[in-house]
């Protein structure tokens, strides 16, 4: 009985009619580099399907806020952009206990003006308790492109409204 690598060799070894013979200049066994290239060619429909005219199937962000003196409010910030939306989650420390700060995204750097991303009131206000600590997390509908300049900031919500900014930093695409 032949060896089933026998058996794979001879069935690859088709007879054609005197006719299909100058039609078949190619080797029917398939090598290495063909296997290679049908296995690119089969892997091309399911990296179009994960991208999205939209933006990008998935981002990660982080950056760390640094205080602007007088304060001393830290803390870290994340964010991935995945599915059409964005989420963002704020750490902060060292913040005074009972104070109420708002924060938000904006596009550039922390020392100009930016766009805020989905607008301010869908950011939920920080409030630190005894320990100084508070983190909280946001679903934008923006979408955190790659090599966009995006900025955390945060301030400092005296009398009800947004203050003086009190940190910031910069998210970086990693």
């Amino acid at each position: 009985m032949p060896l089933s690598r026998e058996r794979i060799d001879k069935a690859w070894e088709l007879e054609y009619p005197f006719w299909m013979e100058k039609m078949t200049n190619f080797q029917a066994r398939p090598g290495n580099r063909t296997k290679a290239v049908f296995l690119v060619l089969g892997l091309v429909p399911f990296w179009a399907s994960c991208s999205s005219s939209t933006g990008p199937l998935l981002t990660l962000w982080e950056g760390n806020l640094s205080p602007l003196p007088p304060s001393h409010l830290s803390g870290q910030v994340a964010a991935i952009t995945q599915f059409g939306r964005t989420e963002v989650s704020i750490d902060i420390r060292m913040a005074e206990p009972g104070t109420v700060y708002t924060w938000r995204v904006e596009s550039g750097t922390c020392q100009g003006e930016g766009v805020i991303q989905d607008g301010p009131a869908v950011y939920p206000d920080l409030m630190p308790g005894e320990g100084g600590t508070d983190s909280e997390q946001v679903f934008l509908s923006s979408l955190f492109k790659p090599g966009s300049q995006l900025a955390v900031k945060v301030f400092d919500s005296v009398g009800g409204s947004g203050g003086e900014m009190v940190s910031c930093g910069e998210l970086v695409e990693i």
